[in-house]
């Protein structure tokens, strides 16, 4: 169940700061568990060497840590970056949530990527759920998991 969960938002550039891992060793020795996390690593930023970037992801998973690629679709690399990453969870922009009850082609992006996201072992996150008709297609096309205002609010 992933009510148990923490998803934060980071940049690459922030996962791959040399100091970061270290930062995460003294968090846990004091706070929290690194089960209980995922970082939704954003698109918005460009990887230029996504090797390294696979690195540090490893060494996350390695230690516990959840991994999600955030905001899937509005970035010509994206799938090459779910491919190469393999992350935990792809978490699909709002630009395919809003409206995703009449539109086939969004319906059809979906399918694709819960079609990549089986093969690879991974979950699907359809954000920004808004609209009930929304969330009735992604019940129907098997999306794992479902964030947005009309399943609740983010939790303070």
């Amino acid at each position: 169940m992933l009510l148990n969960r923490l998803f934060v938002n980071v940049y690459p550039s922030t996962i791959m700061n040399p100091l970061f891992i270290g930062f995460l060793d003294n968090l846990n020795e004091s706070c929290t568990r690194s089960s209980e996390i995922i970082f939704e690593i954003s698109e918005a930023e460009k990887v230029l060497d996504l090797s390294s970037l696979r690195q540090i992801v490893d060494i996350l998973k390695q230690k516990g840590y959840g991994i999600a690629i955030k905001d899937f679709g509005i970035e010509e690399t994206s799938l090459k970056s779910v491919i190469d990453l393999e992350p935990d969870y792809v978490k699909l922009d709002k630009s395919i949530s809003k409206g995703l009850f009449n539109s086939d082609k969004k319906q059809n992006e979906v399918k694709m990527m819960l079609e990549v996201c089986q093969q690879k072992k991974m979950k699907l996150i359809l954000g920004d759920i808004e609209d009930e008709k929304d969330l009735a297609i992604a019940k129907m096309l098997g999306v794992h998991i479902g964030q947005g205002f009309l399943l609740g609010k983010p939790l303070e």
